[in-house]
């Protein structure tokens, strides 16, 4: 008998087969988990510890203070560090044990912690971010700018005590007060040849004003109307934040939120800056971030001119060209109601590449949680909408908000909140909390009334060392939130397994219901298996029950195909690397009902060693039509930056987003266009503007910029400085250099030691001043100038009338107004050398031989031009030389009797 199977069904049997005898037998070496594929990180030192795993030499912060460098592991995009240095750095103390997990005392009250959760990286034991997040009540994070693992805790061991106050050294360069700090212009042209232009203008600036920060952003078209996107001040200390401007209250996703212009204020009675200090500088309207993981952007930093690849649970669902500022953003991400692991891969220029990194951005209600009693309240007042854009329809209302948190214990967190409804001019209510389970389970539980009517949800996470589960329910009442809305039922479901190393299966569940139709129900299974080191095979599902299936295979370190179908459509991308300069993407897409083909080939060329220059090339058929287009992108210098395009009759399949070009719609039908757009980032140091990177300066951060200048003459360019690193507290900072020009920002408040990495630095080029302590302030860019010069040498022999050598002679150079400058012996063989001489003329005098005074001082001039001079040989007559006490000169015959030589006969006698 014959039976049929929809693929659905396929899998869930798939699914429940491979659940149950895996569960059940699998042993701890079966369940190791999958490594994430990763190469280097994006600077500093990575070292590859198998092929899935790295280990990452990086800086560390605790509480704001440097302590140091250590070994930690990135593994699945979780970073661990050493069990140790932690324990060593917090000073925690065992005091006993409960039900097999060790207690440790702090003042926030016992932890319990499970030593089964370390794990052993290269024989060090090793503990997770997530331990010290979820278990510790520690927040770590891994600071891409400053390349080092943050760690805040915001407990001490045992009973608080007072912990040495670190000293600050003194500035030599001061930060400015600069009411003016940058200047951003951003251009964006774009001429179709068959309709008119389209042309967009970005203006950013800001700086500090009375004590805080404030910030302006005009877009639109110049040759109509610029508008006021957005515009704030804003202050704080240790525990009140205030802000002044646009914004949005950004409550709970229950209640929604609304965007306003008027004032916010936060207080917390512990450290209010971890929810307003943000990595890098965004471009949202929120205030205190309360909950970083659930983002509508998002947003991170990689290589210039990389690849940036938004991924949902190992499902490819965007791609984007990194811009030449080292930023990547992805739009309008559903993260308010997606269970989906979120990651985004990072390439340095390939595809074909293993990715340097890999950003998890899944989000979790235990990131909203509190520490044990901590309090936070929040709100603010204004009018609805922006004021300053009349345009804006949304403006006009009354706009209030407030909003209290605090953590009852470890383990609770309650909430709650108020805000006016626009619509129906009636308040808004919200509370719940957040409650921890055990070191593997939180839930959250919250209700809401809006336009007299409720509504709920409920969420459930937990975690273990092989699974995860999500489950997200909310139900609301007809009206909820206006007269127009209607009920609505929701329940989301994820499930992940690894019941083997290369394998992961996950079971996705969806019910959405409005009034008594139902939306949207299934529950359908996917997975992921490296069936081989070069080949994987995976099929997930959406939210249309559409399943994706698709299959990687990995030929080389150089080339790789990835191929997919999906409702009908075929899909296939080669990559393949010619060589590091010399990149090829070719994608096609078969659509089987139309038969309709879209095929793609890019060529990416990067003319320098770096990634300052890219120009791109590609050919399209579609349709019987062939389609052509070209790209430059160039980054001047640490400010300026700019790209240009050519596209004709151009159709794309899997297309890459350009962020210099983002107006560009790609994937729009096949049109003529030249579209060019130029980035100019200025920094004002108080004297004279300067090229930064505005997207690194923000409320709580600013910036250093700085150039090595090359102050002497020399055969030496400015693009021979290129590679040169500059240094901060010692470490190498990620930063864009160009012709000697760098900014680092994204630095807190402080005073770092600057100094210049000799490792790159031409040989002949040395610094004045090896190391400058540089003030930093919030929203603001201090300007640091290191001269550089180039210096050579001299080289010779000293010898007398016979030729030959005098040895312990000493030799003095002078400049031209006969200032000594520095002095050299010669050696046994009457060798000499003297360094760090610049260009200019030279007097090189021979002063003394064993420290008695040679007769006349022979000399011989000399002019350095850009180079060493060898062979400055000085003879010294013989009558000259004065004789040495207890020794004897007798001039002797040759063999041949053509020349003399001395001899030394050494006396007996004193």
């Amino acid at each position: 008998m014959a039976f049929m199977c929809s693929p659905s069904r396929f899998l869930t049997g798939l699914f429940l087969a491979a659940l149950s005898p895996c569960c059940l037998f699998a042993d701890e070496k079966g369940f190791s988990p999958e490594l994430s594929p990763a190469r280097s990180g994006l600077a500093g030192t990575t070292t590859r510890i198998a092929e899935k795993q790295e280990s990452v030499l990086s800086g560390i912060y605790i509480n704001g203070n440097e302590s140091g460098t250590i070994n930690a592991c990135l593994e699945n995009g979780e970073y661990w560090i050493p069990w140790d240095f932690f324990l060593e750095q917090t000073r925690l103390k065992t005091d006993g044990t409960k039900e097999n997990k060790t207690l440790y005392p702090t003042s926030i009250g016992i932890i319990e912690f499970d030593p089964g959760e370390l794990k052993t990286f290269e024989k060090t034991l090793c503990v997770s971010f997530s331990s010290l997040k979820n278990i510790f009540r520690v927040f770590p994070s891994f600071n891409q700018s400053l390349y080092a693992v943050v760690l805040t805790i915001p407990w001490q061991p045992g009973a608080p005590q007072k912990q040495a106050v670190k000293t600050t050294p003194n500035a030599d360069i001061s930060a400015p007060n600069s009411s003016i700090s940058f200047i951003r212009i951003e251009s964006d042209l774009l001429y179709d040849f068959k309709e008119k232009s389209d042309t967009n203008l970005l203006i950013e600036t800001g700086g500090r004003l009375l004590g805080g920060t404030w910030d302006i952003t005009l877009e639109g078209d110049p040759r109509a109307e610029m508008i006021p996107a957005s515009c704030h001040w804003t202050t704080y200390n240790r525990h009140i934040a205030f802000r002044a401007g646009t914004g949005t209250n950004e409550l709970y996703s229950l209640t929604g939120s609304n965007d306003f212009t008027g004032a916010q204020f936060g207080w917390s009675n512990r450290d209010i800056l971890r929810y307003l200090d943000f990595d890098r500088y965004n471009d949202s309207e929120t205030f205190l971030a309360l909950d970083r993981s659930q983002l509508r952007t998002i947003e991170g930093d990689g290589p210039p001119a990389g690849i940036a690849e938004l991924r949902l649970d190992g499902k490819i669902a965007a791609r984007q060209r990194i811009s030449l500022e080292g930023k990547f953003i992805f739009r309008n991400v559903r993260m308010s109601s997606d269970l989906r692991k979120t990651e985004v891969y990072v390439y340095e220029r390939s595809l074909a590449d293993n990715p340097v990194t890999i950003l998890d951005f899944t989000q979790s209600i235990s990131s909203r949680a509190l520490p044990a009693g901590e309090l936070l309240i929040r709100g603010g007042a204004g009018r609805t909408g922006n004021l300053l854009d009349r345009n804006d329809a949304n403006h006009g209302g009354d706009a209030f908000f407030g909003h209290i948190q605090y953590g009852l214990d470890n383990r609770i967190t309650v909430e709650a909140g108020i805000q006016n409804n626009s619509d129906t001019g009636t308040p808004d209510l919200f509370a719940g909390t957040i409650v921890s389970a055990g070191s593997n389970w939180t839930a959250a539980l919250f209700g809401a009334r809006s336009n007299n009517r409720h509504a709920g949800e409920f969420r459930l996470e937990g975690w273990g060392r092989h699974w995860r589960g999500s489950l997200w329910s909310s139900m609301q009442e007809k009206y909820f939130g206006n007269d127009n809305s209607l009920r609505k039922e929701n329940h989301v479901l994820n499930i992940s397994l690894q019941p083997f190393k290369n394998m992961n299966i996950s079971l996705y569940g969806r019910s959405e219901k409005e009034e008594d139709t139902f939306i949207g129900e299934y529950l359908l299974p996917g997975f992921n298996w490296n069936v081989f080191r070069w080949m994987a095979i995976s099929a997930t599902p959406d939210d249309d029950e559409n399943y994706s299936y698709e299959t990687q295979i990995r030929f080389s370190s150089a080339t790789n195909l990835r191929i997919g179908y999906k409702s009908d459509l075929i899909s296939a991308d080669f990559n393949h690397d010619f060589s590091e300069k010399l990149k090829m993407r070719v994608a096609s897409e078969h659509f089987l009902k139309t038969r309709d083909n879209v095929t793609t080939c890019y060529f990416d060329w990067y003319p320098g060693k770096n990634n300052f220059d890219l120009i791109e090339a590609g050919v399209a058929y579609s349709q019987g039509r062939a389609g052509f287009s070209g790209s430059w992108s160039k980054y001047i210098n640490a400010g300026l930056r700019f790209a240009l395009r050519y596209s004709y009759n151009m159709n794309n399949a899997q297309a890459l987003d350009i962020d210099e070009l983002s107006f560009i719609d790609t994937s729009s039908e096949a049109a003529q266009y030249i579209a060019c757009a130029l980035t100019w980032d200025l920094g004002w140091s108080g004297k004279s503007f300067h090229p930064i990177n505005r997207t690194a300066v923000s409320t709580t951060r600013g910036g250093i910029s700085g150039s090595l200048a090359i102050e002497s003459e020399t055969t030496l360019s400015a693009s021979d400085i290129n590679n040169v690193s500059i240094l901060l507290n010692g470490r190498s900072m990620q930063q864009r250099q160009i012709d000697g020009s760098f900014f680092v920002g994204n630095l807190r408040p402080g005073v770092y030691n600057v100094s210049v990495d000799p490792e790159n630095l031409p040989v002949e080029l040395v610094v004045d001043q090896a190391t400058r302590n540089v003030e930093v302030k919030s929203g603001s860019v201090t300007h640091l100038s290191i001269p550089v010069h180039a210096q050579y040498g001299i080289a010779g022999k000293i010898t007398d009338t016979y030729g030959q050598a005098i040895p312990n002679v000493l030799i003095e150079i002078r400049d031209a107004s006969g200032t000594e400058i520095t002095r050299s012996y010669s050696n046994e063989f009457g060798y000499y050398r003297a360094d760090e001489l610049r260009s200019g003329a030279y007097e090189v005098k021979t002063v003394s031989v064993n420290g008695i005074p040679l007769q006349g001082e022979p000399s011989k001039s000399i002019t350095i031009k850009n180079d060493y001079l060898f062979n400055v040989d000085i003879t010294i007559p013989v009558r000259t030389i004065p004789a040495v006490p207890g020794s004897l000169d007798i001039p002797i015959p040759q063999a041949d009797g053509n020349q003399r030589i001395k001899r030394r006969i050494e006396a007996h006698d004193e």
